[in-house]
């Protein structure tokens, strides 16, 4: 037996670890999985602790990152390790600064994710801050490990940084602004841009401006850094008053950010303005005065109409034409969508239709909230309506698929305030709506028609909602009644061991669903859950009552692989071995059962 496979064994100790050691005397402690995981990672997946010592002692890469960019630190702060092999990783040299994939070093990692007791979480990143870890680096959102504990209101986390104040950063400035650049230009390829702009306000004001509009031209999908360099421009914008044509023309730019939006247009309007000045004063000619203004005034079209917050509005009919007109235009390949990118035939249609493709809604947690309770008045929302469009999603009508989930939402939500907000979108506790959101109505609503269906993420599904109860109720055809219980049938008779992901595989490979695709067809089977067709033996699903987030999330721990895995509760609860609620069933599609 190879030392990987003693270490990953359960039933393997270091007894076994020895004797696989003298069977293979050659062996190289380096040597990597397919997954780029080191034997010191797989060893503290596996909480081998003594183990992970003694390849420490044969001198292991102690840096190597797997194939998601994490190292020993990663894997032992997200709650798999104890104290003392941290130190002894840390006391070995390795790096604690290291930033993985998702841009987050060892510490930021553990206060974000750490599943360990809070105490031990603690512990773990002032051991990091002992050997050096420095709070500064910028990780997810240019948020440092500091800002992350500061908007999670993670409090002790907090008071642990003020005891550590300062960091490594600082200390490798040049001394020589001549040095600058040279200094600055891999931190700026990294997209360290708040890095970058410590470093260079650190020199003289007169050098500074120029490289200031180059990151803000950099960084406008970075808020943060953004929303820094425009303010120190703002500041400074008397020094290179040359330079401010830029500045508006890259502020304007800033359309990535639904904050950002409205000022768009004011940049704009300021930076023809300033155009306007240069001419009076014969700065600019009137060949480069058109050519600055034009460039200006062509942002205008990244510049969505704001359709106010979820109050209910008409929405046009999606027929064949405009549903193969909304494909083109939100084709993955159009980064930024534009009519312009359309044959003027269909760009023609689709303005005329009065689609809302350009518009965006803006509201707050206490308003989604309001919007679904008010929409469960409309006539049409009966769980017949809904069950019906339900079932002709598995062929006729996609758009079906997802109404059930958010009326189920709807109607088990509690009516309450945005309670214990944490995480970069101030999530509530309860029911993950952020304080402040914002949706592309028009995207959003085609992802509907498209077959997308989940029950997560319920700030995106209420316009959905209320588009949906306006369309005249559907009924399924032979074809989708026939789909719809050749699936249940295999849900029926799946083996004892069966989890989700096994049925999926198992539904794809029979062929009963036309056109299956994963994500899409995944949302009927939460559906099933949620209903309490598939149950669980964790949580109640919506159909039966409402459970908060936190609630959720610790049960969803629970479920042997849930938290590696995709699928979540109630569905990833499910197993072969109690399939159906037959009851249930009959009760709710008994009229489509064949």
């Amino acid at each position: 037996m190879d030392i990987r496979e003693v270490i990953i064994k359960e039933s393997h100790g270091f007894k076994e670890y020895q004797d696989a050691l003298k069977e293979h005397p050659d062996f190289d402690v380096n040597e990597l999985d397919q997954s780029k995981c080191s034997l010191l990672q797989s060893a503290i997946s596996y909480k081998k602790w003594d183990i992970a010592k003694d390849l420490i002692e044969r001198g292991i890469d102690l840096d190597n990152q797997d194939k998601n960019g994490n190292t020993a630190l990663h894997y032992l702060c997200l709650g798999n390790g104890d104290l003392e092999t941290m130190e002894t990783v840390l006391k070995a040299g390795a790096d604690p600064d290291i930033r993985n994939r998702e841009k987050m070093t060892p510490l930021f990692l553990a206060g974000r994710i750490c599943y360990a007791d809070p105490k031990e979480k603690y512990r773990l990143m002032k051991l990091l801050l002992d050997y050096g870890a420095d709070k500064n680096i910028h990780c997810i959102k240019a948020d440092t490990a500091e800002e992350e504990a500061e908007r999670r209101g993670d409090k002790e986390a907090v008071a642990i940084f003020k005891e550590y104040e300062g960091g490594k950063w600082r200390t490798g400035y040049p001394s020589d602004p001549e040095e600058l650049y040279d200094f600055v230009d891999p931190i700026f390829d990294e997209g360290r841009y708040l890095d970058v702009i410590d470093v260079i306000t650190s020199f003289p004001e007169d050098k500074m401006v120029r490289m200031l509009v180059n990151i803000l031209a950099a960084s406008y999908n970075n808020v943060r850094a953004y929303r820094k360099a425009l303010a120190l421009i703002e500041k400074y914008k008397y020094l290179y008053e040359d330079a401010m044509y830029l500045w508006y023309y890259y502020a304007a730019y800033a359309y990535e950010d639904l904050e950002e939006y409205k000022n768009t247009l004011d940049c704009i309007e300021a930076g023809v303005a300033e155009c306007d000045r240069l001419k009076e004063e014969g700065i600019l000619s009137g060949e480069e005065y058109e050519k600055r203004v034009n460039n200006l005034v062509y942002l205008k079209k990244f510049c969505p109409k704001f359709l106010g917050g979820l109050e209910r509005r008409t929405y046009p009919k999606v027929d064949d034409k405009l549903f193969k007109i909304l494909k083109k235009y939100y084709d993955k390949k159009n980064k930024k969508p534009s009519p312009d990118l359309l044959p003027q035939k269909d760009k023609d249609y689709l303005v005329s239709s009065g689609y809302p493709f350009e518009g965006v809604i803006e509201y707050t947690h206490n308003e989604c909230i309001n919007a679904y309770k008010e929409i469960l008045k409309h006539p049409n929302l009966t769980m017949d309506n809904l069950i019906a469009a339900y079932v002709c999603g598995f062929s006729s009508f996609p758009r079906g698929r997802q109404p059930v989930l958010s009326y189920l939402f709807a109607k088990a939500v509690p009516v309450h305030e945005l309670t214990n907000p944490y995480g970069e979108k101030d999530e509530c506790t309860v029911c993950t709506i952020p304080r402040l959101t914002n949706i592309k109505p028009g995207e959003q609503i085609f992802r509907e028609y498209r077959g997308y269906s989940w029950n997560e993420y319920w700030y995106h599904f209420a316009a959905g909602l209320q588009e949906f109860a306006d369309l005249e109720p559907c009924t399924p055809t032979k074809e989708d009644i026939r789909i719809f219980n050749d699936v249940i049938e295999m849900i029926r008779n799946a083996p004892a061991e069966e989890t989700p992901g096994k049925l999926e595989t198992r539904i794809k490979q029979s062929k009963i669903v036309p056109g299956y695709e994963k994500y899409r067809f995944r949302g009927q089977l939460i559906t099933l859950a949620e209903l309490g067709v598939m149950p669980n033996s964790y949580i109640k699903p919506l159909y039966d009552g409402f459970t908060p987030f936190t609630e959720l999330w610790e049960k969803n721990k629970s479920v042997p692989g849930s938290i590696r895995s995709e699928i979540r509760l109630p569905l990833s609860g499910w197993r072969g071995d109690n399939p159906i609620d037959e009851e249930r069933l009959e009760m709710l599609f008994g009229k489509y059962l064949l």
